[in-house]
C-alpha cells in the first residue's frame, strides 16, 4: 500500500502478510580498453540500485494515516542490487590502473512499514516476522593485464543493509505507536565488498581481498527505526528483534519518547541490546531495554523500559 500527497487513509482490522518490495538493479560493468599502449584508465563499474521500501506500507509526502488493529507479517524491504564490475585493461604497455568495482546497493528499510515526511498514527498492530532488505555485494575490480605489469582498480563497497525490520521513521514529526507488538522482526545483512584482480605473468588471473574496499553493515532498529523523527511510544512490547545497534529500537538525531514499554531478549549485535543514552554506554552494559540512541534525546516519559 503506497500513501502520498497528503492522504490520510484509515486503516482497521487489516492483515498486510508476506509482501515484498521490489529488488534494486545490478550496477552495469565499466567499459574495457583493448589497446597497444595504455593512455588512460578503463571505465569504473555502476553501483547497485537501492532495494525497495516498505514492504507493507509506504507513507510519505505529508499524508497521515490512522492505522488501527492490523497485522504486519513476513513482509520485506527489497535487496540491493550488485554493484558493477570495474572495467578491465588489455595491452602491451602502459601502467594506468583498471576501473574500480561499483559499490553494492543497500538493502530497502521498513520490512512492515516505512513512514517518511509523514505522521501516521498507530494503534493495537502487530508487527511480527518483518525483515529490512539486505546489502548486496560491491563489484570486483577490473583486470589490469597491461605488459603483465599489476597495477589493479579497487573493489567496490558492500551495501549496507536496510533499517527499521518492523517500522523505519524518516524524518516524521510526530508518528505516535500505541499499545503494539514487536515480534522477531530483523534487519537486513550486509553486502561483501568486492576484490580487486591481479594479473601475473606466471599466474594468470587471481582475485584477492581488497583492504581498501569494505563490507556493507547489516541494518539497525529490529523493531523500530528512527531518523530525525519525534516518534512517541507507548504500552508497546518489544521481544525477540535483531538489529546491528538497538535490536528493539535504533534512534539517530531523534527526540523519541517511550513510556510504559517492554523489552525482552531483544538483539543489538554491536550495541543496544541495551538501552544507550547519548554518550552513556552504562545502559547498553546494563543490559536495559533493547534501544539505542545515537544522537538526539531519549525520554522515557516517566516509565523505564523493563527488560529480563
Amino acid at each position: 500500500m503506497f500513501n502520498t500527497g497528503g492522504s490520510s487513509p484509515a486503516i482497521s482490522d487489516c492483515s498486510f502478510n508476506e509482501n515484498k518490495c521490489g529488488d534494486g538493479g545490478n550496477g552495469g560493468p565499466g567499459m574495457d580498453r583493448y589497446v597497444l599502449v595504455v593512455t588512460g584508465g578503463s571505465g569504473n563499474g555502476g553501483p547497485g540500485g537501492e532495494g525497495g521500501k516498505g514492504g507493507g506500507v509506504y507513507n510519505t509526502d505529508s499524508s497521515s494515516q490512522i492505522v488501527r488493529n492490523c497485522t504486519f507479517s513476513r513482509n520485506k524491504g527489497g535487496d540491493g542490487g550488485y554493484g558493477g564490475r570495474g572495467g578491465s585493461l588489455w595491452a602491451l604497455g602502459g601502467q594506468t590502473a583498471a576501473g574500480r568495482g561499483g559499490k553494492g546497493g543497500s538493502g530497502g528499510s521498513g520490512g512492515g512499514m516505512y513512514s517518511s515526511s509523514s505522521n501516521p498514527h498507530i494503534s493495537e498492530c502487530e508487527f511480527r516476522n518483518n525483515e529490512s532488505g539486505s546489502g548486496n555485494n560491491g563489484g570486483n575490480a577490473g583486470v589490469n593485464a597491461a605488459s603483465f605489469i599489476a597495477l589493479p582498480g579497487f573493489g567496490g563497497d558492500g551495501g549496507n543493509g536496510g533499517i527499521g525490520g518492523g517500522i523505519c521513521f524518516n524524518k516524521c514529526s510526530s508518528p505516535d505507536v500505541n499499545s503494539c507488538a514487536f515480534f522477531n522482526n530483523e534487519t537486513g545483512s550486509g553486502g561483501l565488498a568486492g576484490r580487486w584482480a591481479y594479473a601475473g605473468l606466471f599466474t594468470g588471473i587471481q582475485f584477492i581481498a581488497d583492504a581498501k574496499a569494505t563490507n556493507g553493515d547489516a541494518g539497525s532498529g529490529g523493531g523500530i527505526s528512527s531518523y530525525q523523527s519525534s516518534p512517541v511510544m507507548m504500552n508497546c512490547m518489544f521481544r525477540g528483534n535483531i538489529g546491528l545497534f538497538g535490536g528493539g529500537i535504533y534512534s539517530s538525531e531523534s527526540n523519541p519518547t517511550v513510556t510504559n514499554c517492554t523489552f525482552t531478549l531483544n538483539l543489538g549485535k554491536i550495541s543496544g541490546g541495551g538501552e544507550r543514552d547519548g554518550d552513556d554506554l552504562s545502559y547498553a552494559d546494563q543490559g536495559y531495554g533493547g534501544a539505542y540512541q545515537a544522537g538526539g534525546y531519549l525520554d522515557r516519559g516517566g516509565g523505564d523500559p523493563k527488560g529480563d
